[in-house]
């Protein structure tokens, strides 16, 4: 679950132990250790309203049996939509299906806006699973880059992966000839605190990343994610050990 949703092993066992104490979810939850054995689910039956409006607006735009049972599961997240903007997505969708080769490796958000009732956001929210059984194959639309900071002499002998850009800061300031740093900062950056070190290990693990030099002339990220003296700096919990072993899991040098 925690691969799945790409948060941490401890953040999936609290919200477990939480469900558990509300009665969402059927299991063992122990103040020490958590959440342990199956977990059983109980479903509220799905509200017709959503389902049946989206259902007929699929409807109203044309399309066939096969690809109405595949978006069935978007209805999930049209909440607030009006009839006539859940046609109007639907008649998008078509469009972009029929379309999607002359868009192939232009930025997914410029593609929702085009397509999806203006929208930036839409084509990231809507459920990828139906949109793939649909027809839409969205591994040809990239995200939008991710920015991460880094700083530092164009030789360090150590570079340091920072979970909290305060401290990412300090570093800076410190100015130690020999050290550079990478830590999350600008665009896509969480705001919740408690979330910068979950933001610094997604954006470790995309691909697709631009850094953004604070200071000095530090080498390329590929090198420095690959230096022989890679630090991680994080809080000493639970957690912050998580994010650790995540950074770790993704084959650089040995990360201490």
């Amino acid at each position: 679950m925690a691969d799945k949703l790409r948060v941490s092993a401890f953040e999936v066992r609290e919200a477990l132990g939480q469900l558990v104490q509300e009665g969402a979810v059927s299991g063992q939850w122990h103040p020490q250790i958590g959440f342990t054995g199956m977990v059983d689910i109980h479903l509220s039956p799905l509200e017709e309203g959503p389902q049946k409006a989206w259902t007929e607006a699929m409807r109203n735009a044309g399309m066939a049996d096969d690809d109405i049972k595949s978006l069935k599961p978007c209805a999930a997240v049209l909440e607030g939509l009006t009839p006539s903007e859940m046609t109007r997505l639907a008649s998008g969708l078509l469009a972009l299906r029929e379309r999607q080769a002359q868009h192939n490796g232009e930025r997914r958000y410029r593609v929702s806006a085009r397509y999806l009732l203006g929208s930036s956001k839409a084509l990231d929210h809507l459920p990828s699973s139906a949109l793939c059984t649909f027809g839409i194959d969205m591994e040809r639309f990239p995200k939008a880059p991710a920015y991460i900071m880094v700083a530092g002499p164009k030789s360090p002998h150590q570079v340091i992966l920072v979970e909290n850009p305060q401290a990412f800061e300090e570093g800076v300031k410190a100015r130690l000839e020999d050290t550079a740093w990478i830590a999350t900062q600008g665009y896509g950056l969480a705001r919740n605190g408690d979330a910068f070190g979950r933001q610094l290990v997604r954006l470790v693990e995309d691909d697709d990343l631009v850094p953004l030099v604070r200071a000095g002339s530090p080498p390329s990220l590929e090198q420095l994610l690959s230096h022989d003296r890679l630090f991680f700096w994080g809080d000493l919990d639970p957690a912050g050990l998580d994010i650790f072993m995540r950074l770790k899991k993704r084959n650089y040098s040995p990360l201490r």
